[in-house]
């Protein structure tokens, strides 16, 4: 499963990111909507 993390706080993001990929989710991190509205033209995600 492909998980797309849009959160800006940094700490929250990344510990949030570390947790899903030790958890065996494929995960990608953005900032800001227009990151996720790049990110989401790219490749699909599944949530």
């Amino acid at each position: 499963m492909r998980i797309l993390v849009a959160e800006d706080d940094s700490i929250l993001a990344d510990d949030l990111v570390r947790s899903l990929r030790q958890s065996g989710y494929a995960v990608d991190h953005v900032k800001h909507d227009v990151e996720a509205d790049t990110a989401l033209s790219l490749q699909p995600f599944d949530c």
